[in-house]
């Protein structure tokens, strides 16, 4: 009897030690496992992982939404990140990507203006972002897009909010930009 129980004190011991070295997930950090990627979004915004969107032709793999609760009764839009993936030819570059994103972007048949684009890195991986100005239906809008391409997926990370309240929030979607990792 003895014998088992130093057994089963060795072996809670043993599993402790290994239960402790495993990577613990941060708190505040969303992780996707099967696309492979975590983020932090927004503290105290809703996150919604249910809907699959269509895009005009693109048939996007999943869609993480991360939104801003509604701050008054005058929000016509609640500011949101966005991860959309969408699975790629094989060989297909971040340019032309980008390109075909921001044709697509044109091709909506709205008034928009891109008011800014450039290069970064994200994560260590090459990235491409645009901002653009958006009248949609009466309701000024600024989408702020960042494209990443890893193997055989594109990763979008969109930001969006009504123009007037972009520059406010601006700092909070950078944060949540810069927090993307590949896992």
């Amino acid at each position: 009897m003895k014998y088992k129980a130093k057994l089963l004190t060795i072996a809670i011991i043993i599993s402790f030690i290994f239960c402790s070295c495993a990577e613990i997930p941060e708190k505040g950090r969303y992780y996707d496992k099967y696309h492979g990627f975590s983020i932090e979004f927004p503290y105290a915004w809703d996150i919604n992982t249910e809907r699959r969107p269509q895009v005009k032709n693109k048939a996007f793999e999943v869609e993480i939404e991360a939104k801003n609760p509604v701050e008054n009764t005058g929000d016509i839009y609640n500011e949101t990140v966005v991860i959309l993936i969408e699975r790629i030819t094989p060989g297909t570059t971040l340019d032309e990507y980008y390109n075909e994103m921001i044709e697509g972007a044109f091709a909506e048949g709205f008034e928009t203006i891109l008011e800014e684009s450039g290069n970064c890195t994200i994560n260590n991986h090459e990235a491409k972002w645009v901002l653009l100005k958006t009248d949609l239906r009466g309701n000024m809008l600024r989408f702020l897009w960042y494209c990443l391409v890893k193997d055989d997926r594109a990763y979008v990370i969109a930001c969006n909010s009504e123009a007037v309240t972009f520059y406010t929030y601006r700092a909070v979607f950078e944060a949540a930009v810069n927090s993307f990792r590949f896992e």
